[in-house]
């Protein structure tokens, strides 16, 4: 009796050490190798979700938790995956908002004139988005036509060709299809770093500067005004490479000077731009 007693109490500290050890080891391993849009979304901790539309071609959805926090992005096109494992997920919606505006406008996905739909399921934190969304676009010139609608999530779902009821069924399905979406982004193959590649990379980030700048009418601006972060562009259409955050850019006299440095597994590479694309040196940019 008292062998089996031991053996029952040997078998209890093996299960308790194993899901200790899937808790506290396995799950944070594996969620570190997610990125912020690969989680599936948790439809308890739903509150609302506002679905922005540009120009009927690229549309997205911000989905809130009871907070108020993006807790997780709704993909509907391929063209809204530039914003897809950008860390845009579990912030406030300033912080999510600040991140996401400046991807749609270096991937030429907003601009001036652009006919922008913004669709609430509900009026929960609207207000703060809708403050926060034009103080953004006004910060970098942007001017649009929106045009403000309610739409219930079932509503969103039928159009999708969704047929549930519940709203954990609408949502899970809803994710679904947004995954399928981030899945095609996944499966894009990305060229490797090398001094080659990274020069056609850093002539690609200097070339984008160069149309914003020119898109803006900016004559002048110091290293560090506010513009564009040169850290948030991507340099091809994986987005698996951008500018590190050594990198920088100024405008003197309507021309473009940068810096624009690549890091990846140990190797670096760095450009130097004296105000044109052919006045290009590798290395730092010396004084």
């Amino acid at each position: 009796m008292k062998k089996k007693t031991v053996y029952l109490l040997e078998a209890i500290l093996v299960l308790a050490l194993l899901l200790g050890y899937t808790i506290f080891v396995v799950i944070p391993d594996y969620k570190k190798t997610q990125g912020s849009s690969d989680s599936f979304i948790q439809s308890s901790s739903y509150q609302n979700m506002i679905e922005v539309r540009i120009n009927s071609l690229t549309d997205f959805a911000f989905v809130l938790n009871s907070k108020g926090d993006v807790y997780h992005l709704f993909f509907f096109d391929n063209t809204s995956t530039f914003l897809y494992n950008e860390n845009i997920e579990n912030h406030t919606i300033q912080d999510s908002l600040a991140k996401a505006v400046p991807i749609l406008i270096e991937n030429n996905l907003l601009r001036s004139g652009d006919e922008i739909e913004l669709i609430r399921d509900k009026d929960d934190y609207y207000q703060e988005f809708i403050k926060t969304w034009n103080e953004l676009l006004l910060k970098y010139s942007i001017e649009t036509n929106t045009l403000e609608k309610v739409q219930s999530l079932r509503d969103k779902s039928e159009s999708l060709g969704i047929d549930e009821t519940s709203t954990s069924s609408i949502l899970l399905n809803m994710d679904f299809y947004s995954k399928e979406f981030i899945k095609d982004a996944k499966n894009q193959s990305y060229e490797s770093l090398t001094e080659e590649t990274s020069r056609k990379f850093s002539n690609t980030i200097y070339m984008k500067l160069e149309d914003l700048v020119r898109s803006r009418g900016v004559t002048s601006l110091e290293d560090g005004d506010s513009l564009i972060e040169i850290s948030l562009i991507p340099a091809e259409s994986t987005h698996h490479y951008y500018p590190t955050h050594n990198s920088w850019f100024r405008v003197e006299e309507g021309k473009v000077f940068a810096f624009i440095e690549f890091e990846e597994n140990g190797s670096n590479y760095s450009y130097c731009y004296r105000g044109s694309i052919d006045l290009r040196e590798k290395g730092a940019c010396s004084s």
